[in-house]
């Protein structure tokens, strides 16, 4: 047996991790799945600044060859994705996207770094039961209609993948248990976690579960295993209904086909980080919008090129490169099954750009690399190596610190709109522009707000500082077009329309 996975937690130190785990995907299903960046700006923060304190205490570090190779692969990731602001057509998403990638890389980073090679099974304790606490929750706050659940999440398919990677993780504590009372309470947490993955209504979410247990079946080689598997196939057929490809997979088919178009426009370096929103408005073939291409593949592809797409594959498939010192183990098993799902579903929906997905996953995969290490007690490194990594990580502090900051004050200006109070709406753009000068939606909220109010002066140089920043907005050439006149008008209606045809048919100026 995986001696990672042999045990339950039982020292101090692997009880801290599981319950820090557990924690992190938590809060992060509370605030929304973390998708604003309030949220995982703030966990960036705090997970950063345990990764200082680590850098300033004399400990040993545990790192293995994977493990480095996972960890140079996210960081290189996070270069590139930077790197990319310089020719992206979305400049302020691709410092967005940068900083979310953050919150990726200092979770990895905490558990690969610091994680003793014992805590892998309270790592995956952690997220079983963050999994099924979100599970619970979402069935007792259930509003009684007959809409697919989705809270606390706010999307039906993420909330179903959280509870298959869970159902996974629980069957494998269930297989792992050695006393009755264990496996027990196995099968408790099993029953919020099914009926949230069943009332979630994603098809999705549970061909991501037959995927994992299939996974979970290759490598235990048990008739029950194949059993579950065989059950979950006979489900996903009962779930599917009859339009299923018409409702699900048609968009998506538009989606991959406009990012596969801008991948090969620009094949190795890609549009820029978070461009798919511009590339798409530009391209679509149908009126509605959309951020993501459904594909975390395509997308990167799209907007990174072939060397993002390869840093991403290349973190993602160190933890497969474990895969085989988890056969013996039924927890190990369901380790690569729950990491296997979240890696498929992610090539069908935008996990992605939800963090509570992207950390229970990597969190699945960090464990599998935890287990595998060989014995030694790791390495002490010198100090010189710790103070470049505490420069480093102060460095990355401050970029979070600054974008959350700057996206805490652009949410009080638009709340300021709803009011109506526009000398706080400029206020509050106006410190946002401080700590985020590469922002663009200041100034766009300033200038709908003086469009409103019929200050056209204003809302013409509001939406004229914000195209100095991003060139490439339509949103802002639109809001330009309806405060001019004369030659003006035409000139940005006519960028308007040329960045977004179905959205600027027609733009008449403000009276």
């Amino acid at each position: 047996m995986a001696a990672g996975f042999a045990r339950p937690p039982a020292t101090a130190a692997e009880l801290a991790f599981g319950l820090g785990v557990a924690a992190t995907v938590g809060g992060l299903a509370a605030a929304k799945g973390g998708y604003f960046p309030e949220a995982w700006g703030t966990a960036s923060l705090v997970l950063l600044w345990m990764l200082a304190v680590g850098a300033l205490l004399p400990g040993r570090i545990h790192c293995r060859r994977l493990e480095a190779l996972m960890l140079a692969s996210l960081s290189g990731l996070v270069v590139w994705s930077a790197s990319s602001i310089l020719w992206s057509l979305d400049p302020e998403q691709s410092v967005l996207e940068t900083g979310r990638l953050l919150l990726y890389l200092a979770g990895v980073a905490a558990l690969l770094l610091y994680a003793p090679r014992g805590s892998a099974a309270a790592i995956l304790a952690g997220i079983a039961v963050a999994c099924a606490g979100v599970a619970s929750v979402a069935l007792v706050t259930r509003a009684g209609d007959h809409t697919p659940l989705s809270d606390p999440l706010g999307y039906s398919n993420a909330l179903g993948l959280l509870a298959a990677m869970g159902t996974i993780l629980v069957l494998g504590f269930a297989g792992n248990a050695a006393t009755f009372v264990a496996r027990s309470a196995a099968v408790v947490a099993l029953i919020p976690l099914v009926a949230a993955l069943l009332l979630s209504e994603s098809v999705g979410a549970l061909a991501a579960l037959v995927v994992g247990l299939a996974v979970v079946a290759a490598l235990l080689r048990r008739a029950e295993a194949v059993l579950a598997v065989a059950l979950g196939c006979a489900a996903l057929a009962a779930a599917m209904p009859a339009n299923f490809e018409r409702e699900s997979l048609e968009p998506r088919a538009r989606y991959w086909a406009v990012a596969w178009q801008s991948a090969a426009q620009t094949p190795l370096r890609g549009q820029g980080a978070g461009s798919f929103a511009r590339t798409w408005l530009e391209r679509r073939p149908s009126g509605h919008s959309s951020r993501s291409a459904h594909n975390l593949y395509l997308e990167t592809l799209g907007e990174l090129g072939l060397a993002g797409l390869g840093l991403l594959l290349t973190a993602l498939a160190a933890p497969l490169a474990a895969v085989a010192r988890a056969r013996a183990s039924p927890l190990g098993a369901a380790a690569a099954g729950a990491y296997a799902a979240f890696l498929v579903h992610a090539a069908f929906d935008w996990d992605w750009d939800m963090p509570v997905l992207v950390v229970a996953g990597l969190g699945c995969g960090a464990a599998l690399l935890v287990a595998a290490r060989g014995d030694g007690p790791g390495r002490r490194p010198p100090a010189r190596v710790r103070a470049a990594a505490l420069a480093s990580v102060v460095a990355l502090g401050l970029l979070s610190y600054s974008v959350l900051v700057g996206s805490l004050a652009m949410t009080q200006s638009r709340d300021a709109v709803a009011l109506g109070a526009f000398q706080r709406v400029r206020t509050h753009a106006h410190e946002a522009s401080r700590w985020a000068p590469w922002a663009t939606a200041p100034w766009s909220i300033v200038g709908e707000a003086a469009l409103a109010r019929g200050d056209l002066p204003l809302a013409r140089a509001s939406f004229r500082q914000g195209l100095e920043r991003d060139p490439h907005s339509w949103r802002l050439w639109a809001g330009l077009a309806r405060s001019s006149r004369g030659h003006d008008h035409v000139a940005a209606a006519a960028h308007a329309r040329r960045l977004n045809p179905l959205g600027s048919p027609q733009i008449r100026p403000t009276r």
